[in-house]
């Protein structure tokens, strides 16, 4: 406290109340769970306290071990922040969200399953440590898919930290884990997840296993593992019609996709664990998702939506305004009812995406208000989006004067080394049009948790979208 103020930047009450209405009473002790109960390990070795906190990562293998992350002051600051509804410490996101009123949305929520008492050591791993995968999806990227980093962006591979003194410092931790996810890539193609499941078996045989997996995959040895750990399985299906099944998710084959779907769905229900399908809501599925709800709600299984924030030929928050008010009407005209609880949670998911393309609307509305009258240089684009990241970080960052200052100078470095390695004009406007349109805070994110080479890869990738900016697009 100084001089009777707190030092923190809490939410509103009213917010935070309102978030928590879908929430349950036991499960709002914080606004978040994870960092009191969690990590986070991303492909490139940084360790996170979530999948969205990507602007504070809590260190890096090999340089830092898993127990001094665990154990060390950066997670313990976060945690301060989060026991006084404080989101400055990189959870931008979230609080975006939060603030949007968007509650399904905001990723805090998705940890409450976590809720509980703390202890020693943390009862919950999410790995994401490979990009190996089979598919090609269109809003994928080579961080994601080793096959995108191959055949489209044409990209030598990425380094992969994880090695064997890895999963020796993981035999540490495994006895007090309650839960692990994984994700990918394609989650059952990554070979070091099975040495980590052999581990469970040794160590910890009645963990819980939560995978992600494209749905696409299903052999002896799977069922092999299936049949001695217990898995909590959650596919991704962005559509079950043939012809844009194909489209999104490249490589792949519906009617296999869906036997695969029956049998994780059986598995699951026969063991007692759960089963959720991740659907990506993108320009390409957006006019059969009211069909897409109704084919799993028949099923009886739980729909969660995925933002796709990029590329920008699938996301849709930077799509015109004219356009996003003719998808939420579409939607809204679409919507349909349950009868049960998951089919009813399913169409407030659905509500919720309306609320989002709404508040998607406002901001392009002013977007396009601003760029109506630019006719300037890819200088002058530069010289903005180095000027709004800095203002950005003076107002929402934590840190004190001087530290703003360095981080100022890292940002505005960065950016521009990114931008100024695209060599052509009209390619590096267009790559600027399309972060300035992005919400600040994951821009920011971007820049904090990725290095170079994958920023530019981004920043060309931004630019290559169908169809050429014009003029008359934007206003």
């Amino acid at each position: 406290m100084i001089f009777g103020k707190s030092e923190y930047k809490s939410e509103k009450r009213n917010s935070i109340k309102a978030f928590n209405k879908i929430r349950g009473r036991s499960k709002t002790k914080y606004f978040c769970h994870a960092p009191f109960h969690s990590l986070v390990f991303s492909p490139y070795g940084n360790i996170l306290a979530c999948f969205y906190n990507k602007r504070e990562f809590l260190g890096t293998y090999p340089k830092d071990s898993m127990h001094d992350v665990w154990f060390g002051e950066k997670i313990k600051k976060l945690r301060q922040h989060i026991q006084h509804n404080d989101l400055t410490f990189g959870c931008d996101d979230c609080r975006r969200q939060l603030r949007q009123e968007n509650y399904f949305s905001v990723g805090a929520w998705r940890y409450d399953y976590l809720a509980g008492k703390e202890q020693e050591y943390p009862d919950s791993f999410d790995f994401q440590m490979s990009n190996k995968c089979n598919l090609q999806c269109i809003m994928c990227n080579g961080e994601l898919s080793d096959q995108v980093r191959m055949n489209k962006e044409m990209c030598d591979p990425y380094e992969n930290p994880y090695d064997d003194a890895f999963l020796e410092q993981l035999k540490v931790f495994i006895p007090h884990l309650k839960e692990a996810s994984f994700t990918g890539g394609e989650t059952f193609m990554n070979p070091v997840y099975f040495k980590i499941w052999d581990l469970f078996i040794e160590l910890n045989p009645g963990i819980k296993v939560s995978i992600t997996s494209n749905c696409t995959i299903l052999n002896d040895k799977i069922k092999t593992y299936l049949s001695k750990l217990k898995f909590n399985i959650t596919v991704s299906i962005d559509a079950v019609e043939e012809n844009i099944y194909k489209q999104i998710r490249q490589g792949a084959h519906l009617q296999k996709t869906l036997e695969n779907f029956e049998y994780y769905l059986n598995y699951t229900r026969q063991i007692g664990t759960t089963f959720n399908v991740k659907v990506c809501p993108m320009q390409q599925n957006i006019y059969h998702l009211p069909d897409l709800l109704k084919f799993f709600n028949a099923k009886n299984v739980t729909v969660i939506f995925n933002n796709v924030v990029f590329p920008p030929s699938c996301s849709l928050w930077n799509l015109s305004s004219q356009k996003l008010d003719e998808i939420k009407t579409f939607l809204s005209k679409n919507r349909g009812s349950g009868e049960n609880v998951i089919e009813n949670e399913n169409w407030q998911r659905y509500d919720n995406l309306i609320n989002q393309v709404v508040n998607w609307h406002k901001e392009s509305v002013l977007r396009e208000n601003n760029l109506s009258l630019f006719n300037g240089t890819s200088e002058e684009l530069l010289n903005t989006l180095v000027t709004s990241t800095n203002k950005y970080i003076e107002e929402v960052y934590y840190y004190d004067d001087q530290e703003k200052l360095v981080k100022q100078q890292y940002y505005s470095e960065k950016i521009r080394q990114i931008f100024n390695a695209i060599e052509e004009d009209h390619v590096r406007i267009k790559s600027l049009f399309y972060f300035l349109n992005l919400p600040l805070e994951r821009f920011v994110g971007e820049i904090e948790f990725r290095d170079v080479d994958k920023l530019i890869s981004r920043a060309k990738q931004a630019a290559n979208n169908d169809k050429d900016i014009t003029w008359k697009e934007i206003q």
